[in-house]
């Protein structure tokens, strides 16, 4: 090394160790070792969410025999499938980092939130296909629904999950916001 690039070496090094100025680079550790954590439990609550959505549209399916309870439980059933393939496919590959360092760390809960907000546009344009799809079976095979409740039901489940997804992909977009100025300062070397 030359005299400047030693020089400018230990301007970086002294600025890294200027705690106001270095970037929270832990916060990016406990941030991707709790969503890791999280990635675990989701993971086991969507198997068994699957397994009894799968459970009780057969069961439907086999109890009522009706023209509403077969298309409304096949619909779930295409529904669970699809959910839970692009969920399991969605999430591949982000379970850990590479390996211990800030930059791996940073790169994966990047991703993640990438991740975060394709589940959640996939889920919100899902929502949007099925309340379509649903709408205009009911309405154009006049089917009789056994209550209306049936459809309150599937109104708040529609726009519950499409106003869920919209609200879990603004918090992914702030996230990477707030990664980036992390990942910017590192860059800089602060």
């Amino acid at each position: 090394m030359t005299a400047s690039q030693d020089g400018d070496w230990e301007g970086l090094a002294r600025r890294w160790r200027e705690p106001e100025a270095r970037p929270d680079a832990a916060w990016v550790h406990t941030l991707v070792d709790r969503h890791s954590r999280g990635l675990r439990w989701v993971a086991a609550i969507e198997i068994l969410v699957t397994v009894a959505g799968l459970t009780f549209a057969v069961a439907v399916i086999l109890s009522e025999r009706t023209a509403a309870a077969i298309g409304l439980g096949l619909a779930a059933i295409l529904h669970t499938v699809l959910v839970a393939g692009f969920s399991f496919w969605n999430r591949h590959g982000v379970w850990s980092p590479l390996s211990q360092s800030t930059g791996d760390y940073l790169r994966l809960a990047q991703e993640r939130c990438r991740r975060q907000r394709r589940s959640a546009r996939f889920l919100a344009g899902l929502m949007v296909v099925e309340a379509a799809g649903v709408t205009a079976w009911i309405l154009g095979a006049d089917v009789e629904l056994p209550s209306s409740g049936w459809r309150l039901g599937l109104v708040v489940l529609f726009g519950g999950v499409i106003g869920w997804s919209i609200g879990q992909d603004w918090a992914a977009r702030r996230r990477l916001t707030q990664l980036a100025g992390i990942e910017a300062g590192l860059a800089a070397g602060h």
